[in-house]
C-alpha cells in the first residue's frame, strides 16, 4: 500500500462512523415521532361507548385522538422524507407512517364509537 492509501483509510472511516452516528440520530427522532403517535391510536381504539364515557363524548376524544396521531403522523412522514433523500435512512422506513396513516383514518371513519 501506498502513503496515500493509508492516510485515505482513516478518512474513510471517520466519515463511515458520521454517517452511522446521523443515521442514529435521524431513527431515534422517527421512533419518537412513531411512539406518539402508537400513544394516540392506542388511546384512539381503546376508547369505548359501553364504559364510562358517554357516547357522545367517546367519539370526541376517538375523533382527538386520531387526528392528533395523523398530524404527528404527518410530520414523521416529511421527516421521514427528509432522512430518506438525503440517504440517512432508507425507504423502509416510510412504511411505519403509511400504517399509522391506515389506522387512525379507519378509526375517524370506518369504526368510529358507536352512537347509542
Amino acid at each position: 500500500m501506498s502513503n496515500e492509501a493509508q492516510t485515505a483509510q482513516p478518512h474513510k472511516r471517520k466519515r463511515g462512523i458520521r454517517a452511522r452516528v446521523v443515521a442514529l440520530v435521524c431513527s431515534a427522532v422517527l421512533i419518537l415521532c412513531h411512539w406518539a403517535t402508537i400513544f394516540f391510536i392506542r388511546d384512539a381504539l381503546a376508547v369505548n361507548s359501553d364504559g364510562t364515557l358517554k357516547p357522545g363524548e367517546a367519539r370526541r376524544f376517538s375523533a382527538f385522538s386520531s387526528a392528533t396521531a395523523l398530524v404527528i403522523c404527518a410530520v414523521s412522514s416529511v421527516l421521514t422524507l427528509c432522512f430518506v433523500k438525503d440517504r440517512f435512512l432508507r425507504a423502509w422506513w416510510f412504511a411505519f407512517p403509511v400504517i399509522f396513516i391506515v389506522a387512525a383514518v379507519l378509526r375517524l371513519t370506518v369504526f368510529r364509537p358507536a352512537s347509542y
